[in-house]
């Protein structure tokens, strides 16, 4: 789906919530401490989306929480949204799911000497792609619990690009494969 121009004042109002919640804002996203809870590292993303300005807590705290907070530091909704009326089309989930992949993907770093490179070395692979990257704080589970885990992405490919990403935990302190009872 091609994206549109968002006007420059909702990128400018993105930023400035960002700055002022200690957060960094580069190419059009940041990320800062979510206003929902007690946070010391940046766990909310913020986006730019087609008409409005996007959030996520990674924690899992709810949007409607997240925006409240935003409220209650003097954030006004209507400085969220363009002000356009017409309607847009619908995303379908797959377009959705390869969003979030493509995030996640743009995140994470090329395999260079690193816990991923520790891993494959400890299983006796010794290959290179560019579809191979690592992420230090790779989300698993559902929203509301989430964890965050250091992982080794694959990038799953068709023809347009990038549908989903294989994910491989790795444990924090061996970087030897995660193990846990399931999502």
């Amino acid at each position: 789906m091609p994206r549109t121009r968002v006007p420059e004042r909702l990128e400018k109002r993105a930023r400035e919530i960002v700055e002022a919640l200690d957060g960094t804002w580069s190419r059009s996203r940041g990320m800062c401490c979510c206003p929902a809870h007690d946070d010391r590292t940046p766990s909310l993303s913020v986006t730019i989306g087609v008409r409005a300005i996007l959030f996520h807590c990674f924690a899992g705290c709810s949007n409607e929480a997240v925006l409240a907070s935003l409220c209650r530091i003097g954030v006004k909704a209507c400085e969220l949204f363009d002000g356009r009326g017409e309607p847009i089309a619908a995303r379908t989930r797959d377009d959705l799911v390869s969003q979030n992949a493509l995030r996640l993907w743009r995140a994470a770093s090329a395999l260079t000497e690193g816990p991923a490179q520790t891993y494959l070395a400890g299983r006796q692979i010794r290959i290179s792609s560019p579809d191979l990257r690592y992420h230090a704080r790779t989300p698993l589970g559902p929203k509301g619990s989430v964890r965050f885990l250091p992982a080794m992405l694959a990038a799953v490919r068709n023809d347009e690009g990038i549908l989903a990403l294989h994910r491989t935990f790795l444990e924090p302190k061996t970087f030897r494969l995660a193990r846990f009872d399931g999502p």
